[in-house]
């Protein structure tokens, strides 16, 4: 029952956390007192440490090129349906570690460029520095991978432009980019397709994130 005691102590001072001196503390109430900010220690990094949530990604690519495929292999699933416009889809992100979950949004254009108005609902100026794109090639046909690649950035970049964000906010955005990407650490390698090696990809997006 001692911690109990040392927590009422705590918690009900009359100026806050009531602390006694050392001196009179014995040694039941001084190993409550360690247990109970050995607690509070816990919570606090606990409650910094949850995973961020308001993440998202926006893929690109050529109609065929695997755009679904590859969001639905890292949600765990089979098979997707594929939608037309603008796909929405989310990938559930779960830290073992500290018991957590959050959902990662995803986007998913047309391979039409009929299609690329649609991007303002999926990125905002205000959603564009949680976001991460994704630009998916047809390595069946490697000979058009360069200038689908090109293309889609262009769309990118035409519709970033259109946000008018001032190019100090850009240019710290891009370094943030850059450094979060050099220091990233690849997780230890698991078997391609395992719930281990998905967890492991969805850390490297959301580590990117």
């Amino acid at each position: 029952m001692a911690p109990v005691g040392v927590e009422k102590k705590l918690l009900l001072g009359p100026n806050g956390p009531a602390v006694a001196a050392a001196g009179d503390l014995t040694s039941e109430e001084e190993e409550g007192q360690s247990l109970w900010s050995s607690i509070l220690s816990e919570v606090s990094t606990r409650a910094r440490s949850k995973l961020p949530s308001g993440k998202n990604i926006l893929v690109f690519g050529e109609d065929g090129s695997g755009k679904t495929t590859l969001m639905t292999k890292l949600q765990g699933a089979e098979h997707g349906k594929k939608g037309r416009g603008l796909e929405y889809l989310y990938l559930s992100v779960h830290d073992e570690d500290r018991d957590d979950h959050t959902r990662c949004n995803v986007w998913i254009l047309d391979g039409d460029l009929y299609h690329k108005g649609l991007l303002k609902f999926a990125v905002s100026a205000e959603s564009l520095p949680e976001t991460l794109v994704i630009f998916v090639a047809d390595m069946s046909r490697p000979w058009t991978v360069m200038e689908s690649l090109q293309k889609w950035a262009s769309v990118l970049r035409e519709h970033i432009d259109k946000m008018k964000i001032p190019p100090e906010e850009m240019r710290e955005l891009e370094r943030k980019f850059v450094k979060d990407f050099q220091d990233y650490i690849e997780p230890e390698e698991g078997c391609q397709g395992s719930p281990q090696r998905r967890e492991k990809n969805l850390h490297f997006f959301f580590t990117l994130l």
